[in-house]
């Protein structure tokens, strides 16, 4: 990794990719976890507190896992990592990414709204 810093701030020696994702933060004065807890929400338990119905799809490719939300008639398919949705059969795009951290779905609260 090569970085540049004009006061020589920068990490040395084996860095592992999560040190340099702190080190970015840092530098830019961003707090991700902050960040995370105002624009996404928990999935399945954001929609089951709306009443809807959630079941994970991991199907045949379990690196690309589906949520599927049922609310009465509504029908909501949720890739993940991806910046879309379908919502009853109709794909839209959204402004921002649907994250699965390999155990749970993180969505925005416009994707929460679709099924209201």
């Amino acid at each position: 990794m090569a970085v540049y810093h004009p006061h020589g701030d920068r990490p040395g020696g084996l860095v592992d990719n999560t040190d340099v994702n702190r080190y970015m933060q840092r530098l830019f004065h961003v707090n991700l976890d902050e960040l995370t807890e105002h624009y996404y929400s928990e999935a399945s338990s954001a929609f089951a507190a709306r009443g809807a119905e959630v079941i994970m799809d991991i199907g045949e490719d379990p690196k690309n896992p589906l949520m599927r939300v049922r609310k009465g008639r509504n029908r909501l398919l949720i890739p993940a990592n991806k910046n879309r949705v379908w919502i009853n059969g109709r794909e839209q795009v959204t402004p921002s990414l649907n994250v699965y951290n390999g155990r749970h779905f993180y969505v925005s609260e416009m994707v929460l709204n679709l099924l209201d």
